[in-house]
């Protein structure tokens, strides 16, 4: 074999050997949440395999669409973080009829995006990743990538809301005129 031709060959071998000694990327339980959040909203079909034990941190090379172990994974990630909550600022999962409402109610846009956990084959898993600490229990309702509480405390918030004056839904676009100056 020629001396030119193993050059490449060698650089390969190298460029995998330099890979493979690259630490796996850890996700901190934020970076988990949005890159979970990113899975779920790209497309409906992508489940969690049932083998996966609910009660460990995601693997990130299940719910991320790059190479986890490049130099620039981690601002791959901060990059994913910031578009999926621009993209899909309130996420919640619809167990609760009120937070349906409420959300409803509120006339948002761009809309709530909703997963339904109860009717997936991978329930149990996605469940125990969206609530684990710190995040609340079910129903999950996110807000940019934070979590609300629990129904008593979205109650609470809506309280506030009425009590400081807003009205919630109450301040639609349709039929106000606009005066430019």
């Amino acid at each position: 074999m020629p001396v030119h031709a193993a050059q490449p060959a060698r650089a390969q071998k190298h460029k995998t050997l330099a890979l493979a000694a690259r630490p796996p990327l850890v996700l901190t339980p934020a970076q988990e949440l949005a890159a979970l959040s990113s899975f779920l909203a790209s497309l409906p079909q992508n489940v969690i395999p049932l083998s996966v034990d609910p009660a460990l941190p995601l693997d990130p090379e299940l719910v991320l669409d790059f190479d986890t172990r490049s130099p620039r994974a981690l601002e791959e990630v901060q990059r994913l973080a910031v578009d999926v909550w621009a993209q899909n600022p309130v996420f919640y999962s619809p167990a609760s009829r009120e937070l349906k409402a409420l959300l409803s109610a509120l006339h948002l846009h761009p809309p709530p995006l909703f997963v339904d956990i109860d009717t997936r084959d991978d329930a149990d898993a996605l469940l125990a990743r969206l609530t684990a600490s710190p995040f609340p229990k079910s129903p999950v309702l996110l807000v940019g990538g934070s979590p609300v509480g629990s129904m008593a405390d979205i109650r609470e918030l809506q309280r506030s809301i009425a009590a400081a004056g807003a009205v919630i839904g109450g301040a639609g676009w349709k039929g106000r005129k606009h005066h430019r100056k």
